[in-house]
């Protein structure tokens, strides 16, 4: 998926949480729109020499309307209407930014019991969410056969959740085994670690037109609590 389809995505999901240059920054016109954060992956949409108009309200939370045009010096206009209120932001150039970590040690939880189970449904759930949202390029290949096991019950949601539920991401037919999955949890184990790609910033992708107006709807990436979030409720 390049990044005007993943702009596309977020803005018919109704998300557009942006990030705006500090003063002071090396690249004080380049904007940052969040795409997917979770333990595995850290991944922005970066508009260049890009300006901001209207009323942002990084608060709200309602249906976007949202349009973007190009005119004949190949700069762009993103209309976003968020309720009542209108921002435009104008920009050059969209590029896909990643930073990737290392998430083998994660030593925090959100439920209580069968720990190690569930930590292990909760890497291998961001390992996919990484997979399905950033595609192949963005995981080694022992990641790529891991991210099956989302389809293996006893290691998925359907078992031993890692997070509350408010959380989870039920995938279509959580309980049927994959033949992939099966073939992955029977398979020897591998004495090389898990390589993960190293951090890089994406480059330049063919550009296009979009218009998402509110009605429009498409499945939007998955997210889970960060490490300094707590469940809604404490855990007993």
């Amino acid at each position: 998926m390049e990044p005007f389809s993943m702009l596309q995505l977020l803005l018919s999901e109704n998300q557009f949480e942006l990030i705006l240059p500090e003063t002071g920054t090396s690249a004080p016109d380049t904007i940052r729109l969040v795409y997917l954060m979770n333990d595995a992956v850290e991944s922005f949409l970066l508009f260049h020499n890009a300006r901001l108009t209207g009323a942002y309200d990084p608060t709200y939370e309602g249906e976007l309307d949202a349009l973007l045009t190009q005119d004949e010096n190949d700069r762009y206009a993103l209309i976003v209407h968020q309720g009542d209120s209108v921002v435009t932001l104008f920009f050059e150039d969209l590029t896909l930014e990643n930073h990737y970590y290392d998430y083998s040690r994660i030593g925090h939880f959100w439920m209580k019991g069968y720990e190690y189970l569930r930590q292990l449904e909760y890497r291998i759930a961001i390992l996919r969410d990484k997979l399905d949202y950033l595609g192949e390029e963005s995981c080694s290949t022992e990641e790529r056969e891991l991210a099956a096991l989302t389809e293996f019950p006893p290691l998925n949601v359907c078992c031993y959740p890692a997070v509350p539920e408010k959380y989870r991401v039920v995938r279509k037919n959580p309980w049927h085994l994959s033949e992939d999955a099966s073939r992955v949890f029977q398979s020897p184990p591998s004495a090389a670690p898990v390589r993960l790609p190293a951090s890089c910033t994406g480059t330049p992708m063919p550009r296009q037109l979009i218009s998402c107006p509110g009605s429009f709807k498409k499945p939007l990436p998955p997210t889970r609590p960060a490490p300094s979030e707590k469940p809604s409720r404490p855990v007993t």
